[in-house]
């Protein structure tokens, strides 16, 4: 649209031929520049659906804080049964070998508030 329009002055005289010729420089070359930023943008607009689900999966809820109730309650199981087959059977035996194997439901589906549990003995099964 410059080109016409600056053209027809450069042609009348109202505007001399380096003016012309460096604003049209200019125009090609803030025109690149604009070119250059609108691909940046469609290429950021390409990416949000990917951080969109990001996003949404780093804000799911976790299930730590029940994993490390769960991890206490075990640890907590395993000291009192190691005291126990210590007592039982002392320092030098084997003690490791008396404690029981515990298959437990630690979780509300299994129709109780207090955990579950299923103690086998070692060599049992």
């Amino acid at each position: 649209c410059y080109q016409l329009y600056g053209g027809m002055h450069v042609v009348n005289g109202e505007i001399r031929l380096g003016v012309y010729l460096v604003t049209l420089g200019l125009y090609m070359h803030y025109g690149k520049a604009f070119g250059k930023i609108y691909s940046l943008i469609l290429s950021m607009i390409g990416c949000t659906p990917s951080l969109h689900r990001i996003i949404v999966l780093i804000n799911l809820p976790t299930a730590f804080v029940a994993r490390q109730e769960l991890s206490e309650f075990r640890q907590q199981q395993t000291l009192m049964m190691r005291s126990e087959a210590l007592k039982n059977i002392g320092l030098h035996a084997p003690w490791l070998d008396k404690i029981p194997i515990r298959i437990d439901c630690p979780r509300k589906e299994c129709g109780a508030e207090v955990p579950k549990f299923v103690d086998i003995r070692q060599g049992q099964l």
